[in-house]
């Protein structure tokens, strides 16, 4: 049994361009038009013997020649053909083929990527994700958190940021990004507790404040009560039982 040629041939087949159809046209004719004319001359070599052929005559002089001439047609169709002398297909190919070929380039981008994550320990392990309790950034924990030197703790602004730490600490190392991160949230931690500071601080100043008026008023009225006997002018300013303006009510 005899093998399938095309089943040995190794990768794919390439499609023959036009410019190949055209170069083997050309060649084919340009050979079949050579072997004619030196047989109409008495140049061509023989098939059969050594050396060349005589000169045509009669009917097959005049065959070689209307052949001839039909080789030279052909070479000049091929020659007048504008279609085959264009590049728009080519050039609309050729972009095509360089699209395939970004394309092909971003997919093998995308499946290194995700090779990539598939090997990070933050994948591997399933470590756990949280949001720190002041709300200013994401922890990645793998292990007790309550027992710092059994735990691998990674932190960060986002969930990214925090498990890419997660994999620097894994490894033994801290990023230079995390070190950034934490000394931003050291400062906003440190700025937050100062204004609670100063709040508070605020407020007692207002408490005591409010605690001492209400004293400074007894005093006040205890001083009007010894200097004027046993009825108090501040409680007459106020609307009292009595008036010293008013001697009718005083009298009755």
């Amino acid at each position: 049994m005899r093998d399938n040629p095309i089943q040995k041939a190794q990768g794919p087949v390439p499609l023959p361009t036009l410019e190949m159809v055209t170069g083997h046209q050309l060649a084919n004719l340009i050979n079949v038009g050579g072997f004619l004319l030196r047989s109409i001359e008495g140049q061509a070599e023989s098939m059969f013997s050594e050396g060349t052929v005589s000169a045509l005559d009669g009917g097959a002089k005049m065959a070689a020649e209307v052949a001839f001439v039909k080789v030279c047609q052909g070479i000049e169709n091929i020659l007048d053909d504008k279609w085959r002398w264009k590049t728009v297909e080519r050039d609309a190919l050729l972009v095509a083929s360089l699209d395939m070929v970004k394309q092909n380039t971003e997919f093998l981008k995308t499946q290194t990527a995700a090779a990539a994550l598939v090997l990070r320990p933050s994948f591997r392990f399933r470590p756990s994700l949280a949001k720190l309790a002041d709300g200013l950034g994401w922890a990645v924990i793998l292990g007790n958190p309550d027992e710092p030197d059994s735990a691998i703790i990674g932190v960060g602004e986002t969930p990214e940021d925090a498990y890419t730490a997660f994999d620097d600490m894994f490894a033994g190392t801290a990023n230079e990004k995390m070190k950034q991160w934490a000394l931003a949230r050291e400062k906003v931690i440190d700025d937050n507790a100062a204004n609670e500071m100063d709040l508070k601080r605020l407020d007692s100043t207002r408490g005591h404040a409010t605690e001492e008026a209400p004293n400074r008023g007894n005093r006040r009225r205890a001083r009007t009560k010894r200097q004027g006997g046993g009825h108090s002018h501040l409680d007459d300013a106020e609307g009292g039982k009595g008036s010293a303006a008013d001697p009718g009510h005083g009298g009755s």
